[in-house]
């Protein structure tokens, strides 16, 4: 079977193609430490960061959602879709992603996941052509919060009540 392209040997010693080859391999280097510096700090954001496509199916998300969940790892994610991972809440979810690719804007939603009472940003996912593709999220657990201000309410109407009986 004959080779697609076959380069002459004498190439490997030309200044110009060395030349070239060396930058290749910075550039390469390069681009593989900024992706990687990327990952990291996706990695330590705060909250459960993650990326839909249009169909709901996760195509990443960050290590605070996987240990927050207690997922093995971002593969038991990726991949998957709301009904997948929480059945429960799956149709809430679906339905802000909805709203938020039909819009094309950005939308704070109060959602429930896992026991859990997030507040979640939810923005379109565009490609290089500004066409929608998907919802990308940050959603951060705010149950204590809610907690407090459950207890808070409680205490005033306790407080009223106690008032009105003086």
């Amino acid at each position: 079977m004959k080779k697609i392209l076959e380069l002459d040997p004498s190439i490997e010693l030309d200044p110009d193609y060395l030349a070239w080859k060396m930058k290749l391999l910075k550039l390469k280097k390069e681009n593989e430490a900024m992706r990687s510096y990327f990952e990291r700090i996706i990695d330590i954001a705060p909250g459960h960061l993650y990326w839909k496509n249009k169909e709901g199916v996760y195509l990443g998300c960050n290590l605070f959602m996987v240990h927050f969940y207690h997922f093995d790892s971002k593969m038991a994610v990726i991949g998957k879709t709301d009904e997948e991972l929480w059945p429960h809440c799956a149709q809430a979810l679906r339905e802000n992603d909805r709203k938020v690719m039909e819009t094309g804007e950005t939308i704070i939603f109060e959602e429930n996941v896992q026991g859990s009472t997030n507040r979640s940003v939810k923005m379109p996912l565009r490609d290089e052509e500004e066409s929608i593709i998907g919802v990308i999220g940050n959603s951060v657990d705010i149950s204590d919060l809610k907690k407090i201000q459950r207890e808070l309410i409680e205490a005033r109407e306790i407080a009223e009540a106690a008032r009105m009986i003086s």
